[in-house]
């Protein structure tokens, strides 16, 4: 946990003057702060008054106390989650924060650090007090759980101050504390587990997330329309339904639309090594009577489909870290480009998008996945290598063109920050994957690639460029290729039938 971060929080209650309650909250996304509702929102909260903030251990200015207007509360929580979103400036060092996790609480150590009463001097002021313990486990349909304490005070009151707190995790955050329950005598805590949050829509959209569950009923809607859309469509589903659950085709009085969806169903429910082959057999069908048009409505069925059935905690994971500046390179647990790219399109919530690659014998290329630069021959601080990167991402969006020729280098960075950030914007987010001979080329790389980093955020911009580090694990290449030999050869011949 980067305890650095802890940002206190004042809310005015109605009374004489300076007087209110405390709380604690704690940064989960770019200019996002985390709290527990009914630190915001205790039953006798003054209105006219603002809430403040400030950031406990950082210096100077951003010490002092300063006011959260109504506005910045960009998610308030509801009486069903006692959590909410606060917007606010962060410090420029303001980093690393925690990962939100996926996963639902697991039996393991956890850390945090708030503002209870306990750590409540006798002239008001507070220090900021340590708290660790074990988690507990939470059933599926809960809402929140349980948190062993082990040292506190001797009475619950004293921990009032700790709500907002963050359960953090090797550097993940687990949830926020949210209630210290009688009867435990101080040594039980509850939290809401970030699991929960991150299906909530809105709290997504507060931290600028796309909502777990919201990617995946986007693509499910594509691959339904693909279907139901057209007499290529109609045909692709009776070869699909053919090889995948054999319901007999089209219902009486029934929908092509719903039995679309119905068919889309069934493949969501098939394991990726069952449902690739099925895809392959049916596009081969179709290619082999010819019907090319039906044959490229499984490709795209494939596209689309591959990304909403791939390990969503592996999806979400690269969703909640591809972004984040603090990380020179993102570890992927992938060791192909084209799983690389079904992760990436997950991530993303849009279908997988290929191109031709330059050699017949080479798998289809991924249309957003930039090339490389070659690591043979880099000189020793890599200074040529990371400017290789830069020179092909203006080479690409024509920043090194003639008319450019005038442009200073961070004049040209505006235009890459630019043009990335659109990018992204469209869900086309470009990226680069790696993989390293050694553990040594990864260690320069790191290096090398946070400078590239700094060169931005030096001019006020973040690099919207997502840095893989692929696996160079040989089973895992084995596993693979031999998984999505058949998704590639669905691709190699959708591409030259419909280039």
């Amino acid at each position: 946990m980067n305890k650095d971060l802890l940002i206190e929080i004042f809310v005015p209650i109605i009374g004489s003057p300076g007087l209110g309650k405390i709380g604690t909250g704690y940064p989960v996304a770019k200019d996002r702060i985390l709290t527990a509702r009914h630190v915001l929102f205790p039953p006798n909260r003054d209105p006219d008054k603002p809430i403040e903030i400030r950031w406990h251990y950082q210096q100077g200015e951003h010490r002092d106390w300063r006011p959260i207007d109504e506005n910045n509360v960009l998610w308030p929580g509801d009486d069903n989650c006692d959590a909410a979103v606060i917007a606010c400036p962060f410090p420029p060092d303001a980093k690393p924060w925690g990962t939100l996790a996926i996963e639902s609480p697991q039996p393991a150590e956890w850390e945090s650090e708030g503002f209870p009463d306990v750590g409540k001097w006798d002239d008001g002021s507070r220090v900021a007090t340590a708290m660790q313990g074990r988690m507990h486990r939470m059933a599926k349909a809960a809402s929140f759980f349980a948190l062993d304490l082990n040292a506190g005070p001797n009475r619950d009151e004293l921990l009032k101050g700790a709500s907002g707190s963050p359960v953090m995790s090797e550097w993940k955050l687990l949830g926020v504390i949210v209630e210290c329950p009688p009867h435990f005598d101080a040594k039980r805590l509850w939290a809401v587990p970030s699991c929960r949050l991150l299906e909530i829509p809105e709290f997504c959209t507060a931290i600028g997330r796309t909502p777990q569950t919201a990617a995946l009923d986007l693509l499910k809607e594509q691959v339904i329309l693909e279907l139901s859309d057209s007499k290529e469509g109609k045909e692709a589903m009776e070869a699909l339904e053919s090889v995948t659950i054999r319901g007999g085709g089209l219902a009486s009085r029934e929908s092509e639309k719903n039995w679309a969806s119905r068919l889309v169903d069934a493949m969501l429910g098939l394991e990726l090594e069952h449902l690739v082959p099925v895809l392959r057999r049916a596009h081969r069908d179709l290619s082999t009577k010819r019907k090319f048009a039906a044959a490229n409505a499984v490709a795209n069925v494939s596209n689309a489909i591959l990304p909403a059935v791939f390990d969503r905690a592996i999806v979400h994971t690269l969703q909640s870290r591809m972004f984040d500046g603090a990380l020179a390179l993102v570890d992927l647990p992938a060791a192909t480009r084209t799983v690389a790219e079904i992760i990436m399109a997950g991530a993303e919530g849009r279908p997988a998008c290929f191109c031709k690659a330059d050699s017949g014998n080479t798998p289809p290329v991924a249309t957003y996945g930039l090339k490389e630069p070659p690591t043979a021959g880099i000189d020793s601080d890599w200074k040529l290598w990371t400017k290789n990167i830069e020179r092909s991402i203006a080479e690409k969006y024509a920043i090194y063109s003639e008319d450019d020729s005038r442009l200073s280098e961070d004049q040209r960075r505006e235009m890459i920050a630019d043009w990335l950030d659109f990018e992204a914007e469209e869900q086309r987010t470009r990226y680069l994957a790696f993989q390293f001979n050694s553990e040594d080329d990864r260690k320069k790389a790191m290096n090398a690639l946070m400078e590239l980093k700094r060169r931005y955020l030096a001019m006020n911009r973040d690099l919207t460029l997502v840095l893989l580090d692929l696996s160079t694990e040989g089973s895992r290449i084995v596993q693979e290729r031999r998984l999505f030999r058949p998704f590639e050869e669905i691709l190699k011949t959708a591409l030259e039938t419909n280039p």
